[in-house]
């Protein structure tokens, strides 16, 4: 934690003081963490450890794609949601072609 604060990927906001209160009292005895008034650096340590497990909004909705497409019996790496994305893109640009070769003298 004390890389991440150093090097600028772990902030904590101003206005918690009982956080920076117990920074201030935080250290090591023989070198172990004294386990003392730690309950909040504790807390943001633990979280911090979870970052791992963090998920994004895109992640969810590809891990919802692919629910929906095991559920009607599609197989393999081809999702519903990748596959009607593209779909929607290519008939765009299919429209878009048509209506530019209307658009053509004969």
């Amino acid at each position: 934690m004390l890389e991440r604060m150093q090097t600028g990927r772990w902030k904590v906001f101003r206005h918690l003081e009982d956080w920076f209160q117990e920074f201030r009292l935080y250290h090591r005895k023989e070198g172990r963490v004294v386990k003392l008034a730690d309950d909040l650096l504790s807390a943001s340590r633990y979280a911090m450890m979870m970052l791992r497990h963090a998920r994004t909004a895109h992640d969810d909705a590809e891990q919802a794609d692919q629910v929906r497409a095991e559920r009607v019996g599609v197989s393999g790496a081809s999702h519903l949601g990748r596959s009607f994305r593209r779909y929607r893109h290519n008939s765009q640009a299919i429209s878009a072609a048509v209506l530019r070769a209307g658009d053509l003298p004969r």
